[in-house]
């Protein structure tokens, strides 16, 4: 028995340059290889990517300061000119020093991409990412938004008081079954300690792929447009472990305090279904991950 919605594959959506593709997978993979650094045979390799293709790249980040290169044995490294703007960003990030090396190990372990998700107002914001670099750009970049409106951003509000979540169904203005069966999907996240997000049904498809878009920065008006008939379906209710589940993702909180999520992660990647058993076992892995995390980020 599967899970989920037919058609599988959500409509392309536009891609970015190549280019800032390769900027983005060298800083990320110097940030991971910061004590030893990286040949530019090591960097192609571990990018997927001919040396050829990455001289000029490299040439140009060096130029501008943003990497230096070691003569001594010709290893490039992050440079000074990432000093101030990594400053800047961490006083608006305070918690990213934790959780890089949190979604890191996670990463390693699930063997899935895990996003880190920080709540802005009625928006959840993409802040940090960890993935295999020789596998595809995750479909989001750092920064992009996401509204915190029904079915989206579920995580951020199942763990809050009850006047918050009806502030959540109220922006879409649900009809009764509909509000009903979303907060019931709601309970059976916060009985689980994680939200599982199905491939959407076909009519939020669209609104889905044109809020997600590659590189795309949704303007504060943006939002999905109108309600639509059966947008609980994205939630699971429940997990079967005899099932199979065809994901979008799986999200957990990361709880600081009581009442109020402002940090999740989230594992994405699931291109095939998987088992109820399995995702039971990566749920509790990502669960323990973010119990960790939070731990650490507990004022004090």
């Amino acid at each position: 028995m599967r899970q989920g919605f037919a058609p599988r594959k959500v409509p392309p959506v536009p891609r970015a340059s190549p280019q800032t593709d390769r900027v983005m997978a060298i800083v990320n993979l110097l940030t991971e290889q910061a004590e030893v650094g990286a040949t530019l045979s090591e960097i192609a390799d571990a990018i997927g990517q001919t040396p050829g293709t990455l001289v000029h790249v490299l040439a140009a980040l060096t130029s501008g300061g943003f990497l230096i290169r070691r003569p001594d044995d010709r290893r490039y490294h992050l440079g000074p000119a990432l000093v101030a703007p990594g400053i800047v960003a961490a006083t608006r990030f305070p918690p990213l020093d934790a959780s890089r090396a949190a979604i890191g190990e996670l990463a390693r372990e699930l063997g899935y991409a895990v996003f880190v998700f920080s709540r802005d107002g009625d928006h959840a914001r993409l802040v940090d990412t960890a993935w295999d670099l020789r596998r595809p750009t995750p479909f989001m970049r750092l920064g992009d938004v996401l509204p915190i409106e029904p079915p989206l951003g579920a995580v951020f509000v199942a763990w809050a008081p009850p006047e918050e979540i009806a502030r959540w169904l109220d922006r879409k203005e649900q009809a009764g079954p509909t509000r009903d069966a979303l907060e019931q999907r709601l309970a059976a996240a916060r009985r689980l300690g994680y939200v599982v997000e199905l491939r959407p049904p076909l009519p939020l498809q669209p609104e889905l792929s044109r809020l997600v878009g590659r590189g795309q920065q949704m303007r504060r008006a943006e939002r999905i447009p109108r309600s639509i008939s059966g947008v609980e379906g994205f939630l699971a209710d429940r997990i079967d472990r005899k099932a199979d589940y065809e994901i979008s993702t799986l999200s957990i909180p990361v709880m600081v305090g009581p009442g109020r999520v402002d940090l999740a992660l989230s594992v994405v990647g699931f291109d095939e279904p998987i088992s109820g058993r399995e995702l039971c076992r990566l749920g509790g892995l990502a669960r323990r991950a973010a119990d960790r995390l939070a731990t650490r980020l507990v004022p004090g």
